[in-house]
């Protein structure tokens, strides 16, 4: 028969069902971590004290290994005795308080990686601005451009162009600055 589960409240390997059970780590500082974790006062694991796997979160349970053979092909096989990632602590406990069960915190990417993912969403957004931004023809332009136009400017259109005409009303009217764009869309500004 399996050793039982010390945490409190548990009935796991008693008499009715019996469940996978791992020893404390044998790291001072992990070990700690998981007496703290399992809510027991006065607590100190001895050699044959475990926790049952229901106190573990799934992706903490190994119950199969992979290999990467030389051609690049993996092969997997399940486990005989399921065994946990070396990051692993109970967080799940059904019997006891809700507060005293809370999923461990996601694992963090490398700098590296995170600087990776930044870089390929930065160059999507990118893409994605330069396709709305792009002007496909002399039409469009017009379309596109008056209703971005500062209130600041006059907008005068014709067959062959555009003119983009800035005026200044303080004192004697004039047009302070100009551009034009040719229906090849091609231009020419003029400050005046």
């Amino acid at each position: 028969m399996p050793r039982a589960c010390c945490v409190p409240g548990c009935k796991a390997n008693y008499k009715t069902f019996e469940v996978s059970a791992f020893r404390f780590p044998s790291d001072e500082r992990r070990r700690l971590q998981w007496v703290k974790a399992i809510h027991r006062e006065d607590f100190t694991p001895s050699s044959t004290s475990v926790v049952c796997a229901r106190h573990f979160e799934e992706h903490f349970i190994i119950t199969e290994d992979s290999i990467t053979r030389p051609d690049g092909t993996v092969i997997t096989a399940k486990r005989g005795t399921p065994a946990l990632a070396k990051d692993a602590f109970p967080t799940i406990f059904p019997n006891q308080p809700k507060y005293l069960s809370k999923e461990a915190p996601p694992a963090r990417t490398n700098p590296q990686e995170r600087k990776d993912k930044m870089l390929a969403r930065d160059e999507v957004q990118f893409q994605v601005w330069m396709e709305n931004d792009m002007i496909n023809s002399f039409e469009e332009f017009g379309d596109k451009f008056v209703g971005k136009l500062s209130k600041d400017w006059l907008f005068v259109s014709s067959d062959c162009c555009v003119c983009l005409l800035k005026p200044n009303c303080d004192g004697q009217p004039n047009i302070t600055a100009s551009f034009k764009v040719m229906k090849f869309l091609s231009g020419m500004k003029t400050l005046h």
